[in-house]
C-alpha cells in the first residue's frame, strides 16, 4: 500500500464524513486499495483493503466504541475506562481508552493485572506526566502509555504478535 495516495483519500473521506450526520463513502486508490469511511452519529469507522487482501480498520468516537474484534482474554482492560479508538492493522492492534482516574491508578492496575495474566513486565518508566509499560507473553508484546490528557487520563494499549 502506498501511504501518500491513501492518506489523501482518507483525508477526503474524513472531510466528507464530517459534513453530514450518517454517511458511507468508498473510494479506490490508484494502487487498487479500497478505502471505506462510515459515519453513524458520533462514531466514525474506516477500513482500508489492499489489492493483495491486507486490511486496516479503525473505529473512533468521543462517546465510546465497541472493540472491532474480541480482545484476548489475558489482556487486562482498565475497568473504569471508555474505549474511544480501536485500530487493527494485521498483527498490530492499538486501543485508546479514557478514564477520570489518575495516572497512578492505571499504572498500578496494569502492572498488577498483566503479571496476574502471565505477562512479563520488561519496562516500567516514568515519562513526564505519564508512564510507559512494556510487557511480553509468548509471541506477543504489549506496550502501554498512560498519561494525562486534559482532565482525563489516556491509556494507549498497543498489542502486537509475531507469526
Amino acid at each position: 500500500m502506498k501511504i501518500t495516495p491513501l492518506f489523501l483519500i482518507v483525508a477526503l473521506l474524513f472531510a466528507l464524513a464530517a459534513c453530514s450526520k450518517d454517511t458511507k463513502e468508498t473510494a479506490t486508490a490508484a494502487d487498487g486499495s479500497k478505502v471505506t469511511m462510515e459515519k453513524k452519529g458520533d462514531q466514525t469507522s474506516m477500513e482500508i483493503k489492499s489489492k493483495s487482501g491486507e486490511k486496516v480498520s479503525m473505529n473512533v468516537s468521543d462517546k465510546g466504541v465497541k472493540p472491532t474484534t474480541e480482545l484476548p482474554k489475558d489482556l487486562p482492560v482498565y475497568p473504569k475506562a471508555t474505549l474511544k479508538m480501536d485500530n487493527v492493522a494485521g498483527t498490530l492492534r492499538m486501543l485508546g481508552f479514557y478514564t477520570a482516574d489518575p495516572v497512578a491508578d492505571g499504572v498500578k492496575f496494569y502492572t498488577e493485572e498483566l503479571k496476574k495474566q502471565g505477562w512479563t513486565i520488561d519496562a516500567n518508566m516514568a515519562m513526564g506526566d505519564g508512564q510507559m509499560i512494556t510487557a511480553k507473553k509468548d509471541t506477543r508484546s504489549c506496550q502501554l502509555m498512560i498519561t494525562k490528557d486534559g482532565k482525563e487520563t489516556y491509556i494507549q494499549l498497543t498489542l502486537s504478535s509475531k507469526g
